[in-house]
């Protein structure tokens, strides 16, 4: 890796940080200099302004995840197996990139005033892609009928907060055991039970 590209990287790993902790409107330029380690100066240079950088941090965490994804769905045909993989692919994001939730959860305080278009395209993208799975399932007789966003909203709400309740539920006593002491990870046990809750609420 050049030199370039490893600042580069430096710089949008202490950014995603930044923005996970305080949103957009909190986050500061000179915070994100400071953690990377760099003046203002070299991140203008680099990347662009506060802008130029959020979208950067967010292209670079959902741009990547939704095409690693999308690639894996091309050799599959089974709507089934298109919707396991859709859902343990979301958990495994979520774990490979704790930024996810609390960057999501700041945009959706703010309505989304800092969201930038090409994310918000990619994002409807990815609803497009669950209505496909959905509406061969329902045609091949595998699903009910049902509005993709009523699934999406199972998944994403319970994935992201299983993720960032985490410190909450273990830190007080006053939570039943059944919510403490869980495995940190959201993708493994947790994902799979949700695709069988799910699969099983959609089956005809």
């Amino acid at each position: 890796m050049d030199q370039k590209q490893d600042k580069l990287n430096q710089i949008l790993e202490a950014a995603t940080i930044v923005f996970a902790e305080s949103g957009y409107a909190g986050a500061r330029m000179d915070m994100i200099a400071e953690r990377a380690g760099v003046n203002k100066a070299t991140i203008y240079y680099n990347i662009g302004n506060k802008e130029k950088l959020y979208e950067k941090v967010l292209q670079s965490i959902f741009g990547n995840e939704l095409s690693n994804t999308e690639e894996k769905m091309r050799s599959i045909s089974s709507p089934v197996e298109k919707l396991e993989l859709y859902i343990t692919s979301i958990a495994e994001a979520i774990d490979r990139n704790p930024a996810i939730p609390n960057i999501v959860m700041w945009e959706h305080a703010s309505g989304g005033m800092s969201l930038p278009e090409i994310i918000a395209q990619e994002i409807a993208g990815m609803i497009e892609n669950l209505a496909l799975i959905l509406d061969a399932g329902e045609k091949q007789g595998l699903f009910k009928k049902i509005n993709p966003m009523l699934v999406q909203f199972m998944i994403i709400p319970a994935l992201m907060f299983y993720k960032t309740s985490s410190p909450i539920r273990d830190k007080h006593h006053a939570f039943p055991e059944i919510a403490r002491n869980l495995p940190l990870a959201v993708s493994g046990k947790f994902a799979n039970e949700m695709v069988r809750f799910i699969l099983e609420g959609l089956k005809k």
